[in-house]
């Protein structure tokens, strides 16, 4: 029950996540299409070698953007690969809850099958002592008939000596 209950959080949270980045998306999409080299000061472009702010550059009007046309884009597609970074962690938990959920399922097989392969067994020598107990009984059921077959046979000659 306990797996269920964090199953369900975990694929709450990631509808959460995907509904919270789909409208990231949308407003990111909308601000590049209205103003495409609008600067956006807690996104600066940083050097990637020394993480130090890329220098501002010219617009095509040769006036001073906030930062370059290429590093907007670039800024979206961050923002873009951020979001699929969120999704598929939110997809790996969600995995992870499956996967021991599953395991706890074959853990519970595995015991059932061992308990049933136990039973089997028991069973099965049961059975065999009680065939041996049969064909036990069959060969005493032979021999109380044969010893009646005998002392019938023995009454029949003993009653035909004493009539002759």
């Amino acid at each position: 029950m306990h797996h269920a209950c964090s199953h369900m959080m975990v694929i709450t949270r990631f509808m959460y996540f995907v509904t919270q980045q789909e409208q990231e998306k949308k407003v990111l999409a909308d601000q590049s299409v209205v103003n495409p080299t609008q600067s956006h000061p807690s996104s600066a472009q940083l050097d990637t070698d020394s993480g130090l702010p890329v220098p501002d550059s010219l617009t095509a009007d040769g006036e001073l953007s906030g930062r370059p046309i290429s590093a907007s884009v670039n800024q979206i597609d961050v923002k873009s690969l951020q979001l699929q970074c969120t999704e598929y962690k939110a997809l790996y938990q969600a995995a992870e809850v499956e996967r021991d959920k599953l395991t706890e399922l074959v853990t519970i097989l595995q015991k059932r099958l061992t308990d049933s392969n136990d039973k089997i067994l028991d069973i099965e020598q049961k059975f065999q002592v009680q065939r041996r107990w049969s064909v036990t009984l069959e060969q005493q059921l032979g021999k109380a008939k044969l010893d009646i077959g005998k002392s019938h046979d023995v009454n029949k000659l003993t009653n035909k000596n004493k009539t002759s």
